[in-house]
């Protein structure tokens, strides 16, 4: 198995600021293949006949070992900067399950500890990608792109709080990978002729106000987490009080990844100091993470892409108005552009 090698600062919050794990070894398994930027695939050139594994570039699958503990796996996707990260393997050379952000944003809200056995986890209750859920999440690399997108899109209907953010890649024949929602969702756009691209907007994808969960400034980010996995969402919009309706910030799954790999419980501080207490660089601006309504679901993917973001905001119709009215996540654009229709995805690979 792969190791990483990594000093941690000291615990607390203005440690954090820019930590990232230093490599100290040859990553032969742990991250492969990174040479290639993400945003690259809003690029690409769909093909009609070709597969998934040729319309999304590897940007190289974070790996560890069964045999490992939480706090190891917490570190590995802190340092790849993945969302997500395949666990083998098997006996018969499977691969045991997946860790991904969500995992422990659960892990914090029941209290596990970082020196936990990630084998037990993936045996446990609250394990998001287990092994039970790898053949339902598992694509081909030959299959299509809409056939992906459609594994995404069935999963997420699913009331299970199980994670159907990735799928994994793999058969006998290649080596296994991971694709987030957003790889897929960079490729479904591509794969969109200019007009659909122009109609389908972000009010038509987006979750509504009343289905998000919220958190106020003076809440600890405890409590935003446990809004979250209450909720099955994967993040909380941070408002000065509860009567609040316009955006101030926002709580995700890489804030739980943040304060896991810190050693910290989400008690030690308010969400209004954690999200002040990051420099643009580190965590997204309220600008960063808003788009409006009315704008293209195009726009809204090329936001997220060029800033590595999962969610955004979504504000009222028309360029001055601040109010959320929702919030729109990369799986929601998988959702959507999968319900618009197979075929007319297809139908579009030589697009124009």
């Amino acid at each position: 198995s792969t190791h990483l090698g990594y000093s941690r600062p000291a615990s607390g919050l203005s440690s954090l600021r820019g930590f990232r794990p230093q490599m100290s070894c040859s990553l032969k398994e742990t991250v492969a293949s990174r040479s290639r930027s993400p945003k690259r695939c809003a690029h690409a050139q769909v093909g009609q006949d070709q597969a998934v594994s040729e319309v999304i570039p590897d940007r190289g699958t974070a790996f560890c070992s069964k045999g490992k503990t939480l706090g190891d796996a917490c570190d590995i996707l802190v340092a790849s900067e993945r969302t997500a990260a395949l666990v083998g393997y098997t006996d018969d050379g499977k691969v045991c399950g997946v860790l991904t952000e969500n995992d422990f944003l659960t892990a914090l809200v029941s209290g596990t500890p970082a020196k936990y056995s990630i084998y037990d986890w993936l045996h446990g209750e609250h394990a998001r990608f287990p092994r039970s859920m790898m053949e339902a999440l598992t694509v081909s690399p030959k299959a299509s792109l809409a056939e992906a997108a459609a594994v995404l899109a069935s999963e997420s209907e699913k009331a299970s709080g199980s994670a159907c953010h990735h799928v994994l890649l793999c058969d006998e024949n290649h080596v296994p990978r991971l694709l987030s929602a957003m790889d897929v969702a960079l490729a479904m756009m591509s794969a969109l002729k200019t007009q659909e691209k122009v109609t389908l907007t972000v009010k038509d994808a987006m979750k509504h106000r009343a289905d998000v969960a919220t958190c106020t400034f003076g809440d600890t980010p405890m409590q935003a987490y446990q809004a979250m996995v209450k909720s099955k969402q994967n993040c909380a919009l941070a408002v000065p009080g509860k009567k609040y309706h316009n955006h101030h910030g926002m709580i995700t799954g890489a804030d739980a990844l943040r304060t896991f790999s810190e050693r910290l419980h989400g008690d030690e501080t308010t969400v209004g100091q954690w999200l002040h207490g990051f420099t643009e660089a580190e965590h997204p601006t309220q600008k960063q993470r808003s788009i409006h309504a009315d704008a293209s679901l195009a726009d809204a993917t090329k936001v997220m892409a060029n800033h590595g973001m999962h969610h955004l905001a979504v504000l009222g119709l028309g360029a001055d108005s601040k109010e959320v009215v929702g919030i729109l996540s990369s799986l929601d654009i998988v959702r959507r552009l999968s319900s618009h229709g197979l075929d007319a995805i297809q139908a579009s690979h030589g697009g124009s």
